[in-house]
């Protein structure tokens, strides 16, 4: 199952992109507003799985979600980009 949550990272102060993994559950938000980390997601599904990746507005950077797996024992700087 994925959840998909916007609207964070806003205020530039905050990570503009989360992801974890729980057993079955993807959780996964993105957002933008903020101006300099704006970005949002793909989603591809076909036979082969599901795969998400972040597209980054300002940059056109685009990288796979798992890239920014929580990890609690990383200082939130950690997460930035």
């Amino acid at each position: 199952m994925y959840i998909f949550a916007g609207d964070i990272g806003a205020w530039g102060h905050l990570n503009a992109v989360f992801f974890d993994r729980r057993e079955n559950l993807r959780l996964i938000a993105t957002g933008v507003g903020g101006g300099k980390n704006d970005n949002f997601p793909h989603v591809r599904a076909d036979k082969a799985g599901v795969k998400i990746f972040v597209h980054h507005i300002q940059s056109g950077v685009v990288k796979p979600i798992r890239k920014y797996r929580f990890d609690a024992a990383l200082p939130i700087s950690a997460y930035r980009y």
